[in-house]
């Protein structure tokens, strides 16, 4: 079966902005985010149109379900992760495209979606009062990049693949560990089959790289939209 991409150059070397820059400095984090996003707008907008898709078809499912005694809870933490699944969606169609292209999931974008998506969700913590959501969310996100930073080690993955755990892990986690669990999952499942369709029809080989990023982002925006939408089967 292809391999996923092993760390690249870009990888190792992407390193403005440092996460701590992005709140430094908000007009270096802009250009580099305008620099990366430059050369991929058209098909980036079109991927970003779909992951936003998405994420409205969660949103909707979850303000639907919302009024419903068994199905309140869940609805409420997705309603309340929209905004950090609006950031996971904008930056998912660059990140997809430049991944994909250049087996590169560059730090302009990543750090800035984990610094928002981390605020969203805090600020929905602060509304809710959720003490139990944010414990969940640190855990689950940490215990996500972690195993991600394993395969790393391994030479599965890119150093890439393990900041960008971090930008998903965060409102899969807020949702409910099921929601976690689902997307780390369909991530491999979504990229074992592609790796498989490519074996079969020849298009590549067994040492032949392939993007994760795309996996990961697809498979957290589809973890959240069933969780939305069958919520009553999802426990928190």
């Amino acid at each position: 079966m292809p391999t996923t991409k092993p760390a690249s150059p870009g990888d190792l070397t992407d390193t403005p902005p440092t996460g701590a820059s992005v709140v430094r400095s908000p007009r270096r984090t802009a250009a580099a985010v305008r620099s990366e996003v430059a050369a991929v707008t058209l098909p980036a907008t079109v991927v970003t149109a779909v992951a936003l898709v998405l994420v409205g078809l969660a949103v909707g499912s979850a303000a639907a379900a919302r009024h419903e005694a068994e199905t309140n809870a869940t609805a409420t933490l997705v309603l309340a992760a929209a905004p950090a699944l609006v950031v996971l969606a904008l930056v998912a169609g660059p990140l997809t495209v430049i991944d994909v292209r250049t087996h590169r999931l560059p730090d302009a974008l990543t750090l800035p979606g984990i610094v928002l998506g981390a605020l969203t969700l805090g600020a929905a913590a602060l509304v809710l009062g959720d003490g139990s959501a944010v414990v969940r969310t640190a855990v689950g996100t940490a215990v996500t990049a972690g195993f991600y930073a394993l395969l790393a080690r391994l030479g599965g993955l890119g150093r890439g693949d393990v900041k960008l755990a971090w930008l998903v892990g965060l409102p899969l986690a807020w949702v409910g560990w099921a929601t976690l669990a689902t997307g780390v999952l369909l991530a491999f499942l979504l990229g074992g089959l592609w790796s498989v369709g490519l074996l079969v029809t020849r298009r590549a080989n067994r040492k032949t790289a392939v993007a994760f990023g795309p996996f990961m982002l697809a498979g957290a925006l589809l973890a959240v939209v069933l969780t939305a939408t069958a919520a009553p089967a999802v426990s928190v």
